[in-house]
């Protein structure tokens, strides 16, 4: 059985990649895949219909994408009927690796990174011109959006029902061996484990201190199963979350896995808020209100779970750069906020070295390539530096194109180059912006626009951020910051889904 998400085909052009996106991002969330899998997904779908606009030859006229969901994987298509890649399709049959250790000529450009996180990447030419070029890539279906179960006991029976209990709203493994189940999930860790008190071999007290002994493991809720009532006072010790005595009824066991997942859950989040609150203070710089002859305001807010903005300013002040570690989620945000702290230093080195915003993220790109931590995840970043009263200049990594307000209309710069470190030898460009009386320029993070559940949500957001824009383009930009940050929350989602982060700049 296929069923299928998403089937639309709109003109080849950079606005229509956008809404596309979009789209996809409400579609893949929809459909429960995990955080990362979505992630990889969008950025997939990015790089690829980004290569298509800008490199088919003849060029692209029309782009069309396919989402869909058959008996064991999710399936994403991209098809086009532009010029083929046919350098691209060759190096794709040869060589993985070749994708991510050579520069692909003939388009193809940041695709490597697609093949690396989806290894069964295919790409199809169009053999003749009535028929279409097409991307595809795959993922393995399972139901993992429900939580994952472990049961230990000796006894089969017992193992028997509570699987049947427990299968139609979790993912249940059961093991009659402890030793097997030790390692089983220490190495693939579960939301929680139901074990048996007295088992030959090793027995529950042992199976709780063997997890609670490994970092991976330590916090996994846990809950005792006895038919001796006596049994929970040494049970009590071990840190477990709930205690049952056998037989349980079907009620009572689902009781106590909800129970203990919550509590698991309000843990986390306390602590994440707090890790939040206090790194996030940390890491955040503040930009001086001035910079010569320009005028300065930032407005950042950190999302509930996940996202992970940052601004880094060099020590003369004069080069900024706004950043944003991709991702969603608890485990996405304690990675964001270790990151920034990496890519802080990392920044200080190259600023130390360069002034021009080109050559900066030049040099952190080279740095990325051989660095596991940035290897391990997505990065845009935006880098600007003051040079005169009048003029600035900018290089983007993959971020969202600033915006210059001038005479009542917006329009983006176009100053983008590649995600760090996802090709060798890589050379960013330099925009230069001259500035006069009553324009204004707006830096910004993704969340900006797209912290809306909907695709009209989220367009009704970007609207009404713009009209906001334009309303107060000739005011100060620390007045005009404060009701275009007024204006963004009485639109956007609430808790925040992602981090947002605001800089703008205009004239004193």
């Amino acid at each position: 059985m296929t069923l299928k998400f998403m089937d639309e085909q709109q003109p080849a052009n950079f606005n229509n990649i956008r809404q596309l996106r979009l789209k996809l991002t409400t579609i893949l969330s929809s459909a429960h895949l995990p955080d990362d899998a979505q992630q990889n997904f969008t950025l997939a779908f990015s790089e690829i219909a980004t290569n298509v606009v800008k490199y088919s030859s003849p060029p692209a006229k029309s782009i069309q994408v396919v989402f869909f969901q058959d008996s064991n994987r999710w399936v994403l298509q991209v098809f086009d009927d532009g010029g083929p890649f046919n350098d691209f399709a060759n190096k794709l049959k040869t060589s993985q690796q070749s994708l991510n250790s050579e520069e692909l000529h003939e388009g193809g450009v940041g695709l490597g990174i697609v093949s690396s996180r989806f290894p069964s990447f295919q790409y199809t030419a169009a053999p003749d011109e009535q028929s279409l070029n097409c991307f595809e890539i795959t993922k393995p279906y399972s139901p993992i959006n429900k939580p994952s179960v472990a049961i230990i006991d000796d006894d089969a029976t017992t193992l028997a029902i509570l699987k049947h209990y427990l299968k139609d709203n979790y993912q249940v493994s059961v093991y009659q061996n402890p030793s097997k189940a030790v390692t089983d999930i220490t190495r693939h860790p579960v939301s929680i484990v139901i074990s048996d008190m007295e088992m030959p071999g090793l027995n529950g007290l042992e199976v709780r201190q063997r997890f609670a002994a490994n970092q991976s493991t330590s916090h996994m809720p846990f809950i005792f199963l006895t038919g001796h009532a006596e049994t929970e006072f040494s049970a009590s010790h071990a840190g477990i979350d709930d205690f049952l005595i056998k037989p349980t009824k079907q009620e009572k066991l689902i009781a106590a896995i909800e129970r203990s997942l919550s509590r698991s859950k309000h843990i986390k989040a306390t602590l994440g808020d707090k890790l939040d609150h206090d790194v996030t203070n940390t890491l955040r710089i503040q930009v001086p209100p001035k910079l010569g002859q320009f005028e300065l305001a930032l407005k950042m807010e950190a999302a509930t779970a996940g996202g992970g903005d940052f601004i880094y300013k060099s020590a003369d002040q004069h080069t900024i750069i706004l950043g944003d570690v991709m991702g969603h989620g608890e485990q996405a945000k304690f990675f964001a906020h270790a990151f920034a702290g990496f890519f802080h230093g990392l920044f200080h080195a190259c600023t130390q070295h360069y002034s021009d915003p080109g050559e900066i993220l030049t040099a952190l790109s080279k740095a990325a390539e051989s660095n596991d931590v940035m290897q391990a995840t997505i990065v845009t970043c935006l880098a600007l530096r003051v040079i005169d009263e009048k003029t600035l200049l900018i290089a983007s990594a993959a971020h969202p194109a600033p915006l210059f307000i001038s005479g009542g209309h917006i329009e983006e710069i176009e100053c983008s180059g590649p995600l760090p470190g996802l090709m060798p030898e890589v050379t960013y460009h330099t925009t230069r912006v001259v500035f006069h009386p009553g324009q204004q320029l707006v830096l910004y993070t993704d969340g900006l626009f797209e912290s809306a559940k909907t695709p009209k949500g989220r367009k009704q957001l970007e609207g009404k951020v713009r009209e906001t824009l334009l309303a107060n383009c000739t005011k100060p930009v620390a007045q005009a910051i404060d009701n275009v940050y007024q204006a963004f929350q009485a639109q956007a989602t609430k808790p925040l889904p992602d981090d947002t982060s605001i800089l703008m700049i205009g004239l004193a």
